[in-house]
This record gives structure tokens, sequence and C-alpha cells, in this order.
């Protein structure tokens, strides 16, 4: 077998320190925070009681969270037991991911040495573990927008329509969509237009067909809304009420609180 490379083997190296900093200790301690406790109690409903389309949160339908996070921690506890470890091991990998397309975009933009410190600056800051740790949509949302924005880096190279790199974009868009609706649209695109507009490359974002892309978005996205729609005639009225209550001002807070329901 060839000898690994010093390059290889501090690559490795990091991989393996990231890997020990994102996933140690996550069955450790439990369910406390708000985020967690919530997606801890529909993930629960949909295990109980099979509500696979429409968790409930103590009896009330959650009609602005999308379920795939509710999905994929069920799955996760079926395999590994209904426990902390179980519920919260997919998030951190999550975590882990992120940390991988932070590295990926790093070298691609300035090198292996400084994409090894960026991967080590995250895995060493308590604030992005702690997150590791703490099951929420924004995790999925996290990885997939930065997945779409290496591959719209990658893409530029060619510019292509219909390459790997195009099909890896609008795919990541509409996943990061499924996790946290259409501000995942407004995260990953606000960069994108941003970059065009300071570069005054505006035919290269035509190059990208966007209404081809937007369509598979859609295309992924709309089925959980449609089939919630097609059970309960009232799902706009119930979602525009839910939204309004996440804007609703907190009277305990300067201003508005913090989007409550999308957080």
């Amino acid at each position: 077998m060839a000898m690994l490379s010093s390059d290889q083997r501090a690559n490795l190296l990091v991989a393996f320190l990231c890997a020990v900093a994102t996933l140690s200790f996550i069955g450790s301690r439990d369910i406390e925070e708000i985020r967690e406790r919530r997606l801890a109690g529909t993930a629960a409903d949909v295990y109980d009681h099979g509500h696979w389309l429409l968790p409930e949160l103590q009896g009330v339908p959650r009609y602005l969270k999308p379920p795939y996070a509710d999905w994929i921690a069920v799955a996760s506890m079926r395999v590994l037991g209904r426990n902390e470890f179980g519920f919260r091991l997919p998030f951190a990998l999550a975590g882990l991911g992120m940390i991988a397309v932070g590295f990926a975009l790093a070298r691609r933009m300035f090198g292996p040495q400084t994409a090894r410190a960026a991967a080590l600056i995250l895995a060493t800051t308590p604030y992005f573990i702690s997150e590791c740790h703490s099951p929420s949509q924004d995790l999925w949302l996290g990885l997939f927008s930065g997945a779409a924005l290496l591959s719209w880096w990658r893409w530029q190279e060619q510019a292509r329509p219909a390459s790997r790199a195009w099909w890896a974009f609008w795919l990541c868009t509409a996943f990061a969509c499924l996790f946290k609706g259409p501000l995942a649209l407004a995260i990953i695109g606000i960069p994108v237009v941003i970059e065009l507009g300071a570069s005054r490359r505006w035919k290269l974002g035509l190059q990208m067909r966007p209404w081809w892309g937007l369509l598979i978005v859609f295309a992924l996205a709309l089925p959980w809304p449609l089939a919630v729609w097609s059970q309960h005639p009232d799902y706009p009225a119930r979602l525009w009420a839910d939204m309004k209550i996440s804007l609703v001002k907190d009277e305990t807070k300067h201003g508005f609180s913090y989007l409550n329901h999308l957080i």
C-alpha cells in the first residue's frame, strides 16, 4: 500500500479531531434546550402515533415545520434505540458535514493549509459544537446551504448547464428548502446575487438556467405542503396563523421575538 503524503496525513488527523469534537458526548445529557425539546416532541409523536405527514406537539399540528428532520430522528432512533444518542446522532453528523463543506470550500479558494485551519476553527468553537449537539432543522439547512454554495463555486469553472455541479447546486437548494422552507432560497440566493452584481456577471446567472433549477426545487419541496393541504383544507389559514404567531411582539423583550416558530 502506498505511503500517505504529509498533506494526506494532516488531513486525516484534522478529520479525526473534527469527528471527535463533533460526536463526543452527544448522548451524555438530557434534552433541555427549547429547539431540541420541540423537535424531540414532534419526533416522539411520529414515533409513537405515526403522524408522519403532520407531526403534533402537545396535540397541536406543526403546520409551519416540514417533518423531514422528524423523519430522520425517528429513523435513527429505530436503528440505535430511543435515547439521546440515537436522537442526536444524525444532527451531529450534519454538523460534521458542515465542517467538511467548509474544508472543501476553503481548500478550493485558499489551499490545503487554510482549509485545515478553517475546519479546526469550527471544530474548536464552543458555540458551533453546542449547536451540533442540539438537534434542529438549522443543522441540515446549514449543511445543504453550504453544499449549494460550494457547488455554485465549482459550477463557475465550466459554467455548463446540466453539469454535475449544476445538478448539485439545485438539488442542495431543494434539500435546504425541505428543512427550512422558502427561507433557504434567500440564504442561498442572496450571496449568489451579490457576487454576480459585484462582478457584473449577470449573464453568468442566466447561464445557470434558474427557471429550470427552480422547477427542480419546487418539484421536491411542494409535495409535502400539497399533501397536507389535500387532507387539511384549512392548511393555508393555519399556516398563516402560525406565521403571525412567530412574528407577534414579545412584550418581555425589546422589538420582536426571534421568529419563535422558526428556531
